[in-house]
């Protein structure tokens, strides 16, 4: 038998509304937007290249400022 969370829900959209925030924060351009909700879709490194049609370093700069950014964004909030 499953137990019930009655407060779940709740605590769902909170996290949601905080990522939210989060990301908001971080100000990201439109192709570090694109950038992020690939990685958060959980595409790879070599799907991401086929879909945005750019080089592996281009990924791999976008991602490393991607995070910074989030780290920054986390902190400012904290």
């Amino acid at each position: 038998m499953s137990t019930i969370y009655p407060y779940e829900k709740q605590h769902a959209e909170e996290a949601c509304e905080r990522y939210d925030k989060i990301i908001k924060t971080m100000n990201l351009p439109e192709y570090e937007y694109e950038t992020l909700l690939a990685m958060m879709s959980g595409m790879r490194l070599i799907d991401m290249k086929r879909y945005f049609n750019v080089d592996y370093t281009t990924i791999y700069r976008r991602k490393i400022r991607i995070r910074k950014k989030s780290l920054n964004a986390v902190s400012a909030l904290q």
